[in-house]
């Protein structure tokens, strides 16, 4: 079995590519009562996939930060080299924001350095599970705006899970009405018209 897993893992990969495309940031919509299990359901497709070392996961519970350390240590988990050259100048420079430890981040924060650190990893797909709640619209609009940035020319894509509907609205070309399938090959999941 072995023998077929990198070519499964492969075949996962290019569909998953032909469905958010690289270097966007694409809306998914899913009720809120099954934002945890979509989120679930897709962490677990990557797993199955053989493809667990190309996501990283944003998730305003789970966070996977590490309290303790400063937050440049935090953003650097999982990457290598000029990995900070990768940060929007603004962040890049603010030493204050960098050097305190982790355990004094806001929802907003915790967001930016997960964000920040699957992408410095050079993950594929970055996964969020929604955001944070407490994130007003224009906090909204400036974190989106910094993620974009940093995400042109790249070969990652931010995947938002959301029961935000006026997100679907305002992205309609790299929006979904509906949650598509990873584990099909094709699944006939159209795009918001």
């Amino acid at each position: 079995m072995t023998l077929f897993h990198p070519q499964m893992a492969q075949s996962f990969r290019d569909h998953v590519q032909t469905l958010f495309a690289p270097g966007t940031t694409s809306f998914v919509f899913v009720s809120a009562d099954s934002l945890s299990q979509t989120f679930a359901a897709y962490t677990q497709a990557f797993v199955s996939g053989g493809c667990t070392k190309a996501l990283a996961l944003v998730d305003e519970t789970d966070t996977g930060i590490v309290p303790y350390l400063s937050v440049r240590a935090n953003l650097l988990i999982n990457s290598r080299g000029q990995a900070l050259n990768q940060l929007p100048e603004a962040l890049r420079q603010d030493t204050l924001f960098l050097d305190q430890p982790a355990s004094q981040l806001t929802p907003a924060e915790s967001l930016y350095v997960q964000f920040f650190r699957g992408l410095m990893g050079k993950r594929p797909v970055i996964l969020a599970k929604g955001l944070p709640a407490a994130m007003v619209p224009t906090e909204t609009r400036a974190f989106l705006s910094f993620a974009n940035q940093a995400l042109a020319g790249t070969h990652s894509r931010f995947v938002i899970l959301t029961a935000d509907q006026s997100l679907i609205d305002a992205h309609p070309d790299h929006s979904f009405t509906r949650a598509p399938s990873l584990a099909a090959a094709s699944d006939g999941t159209k795009k918001h018209a």
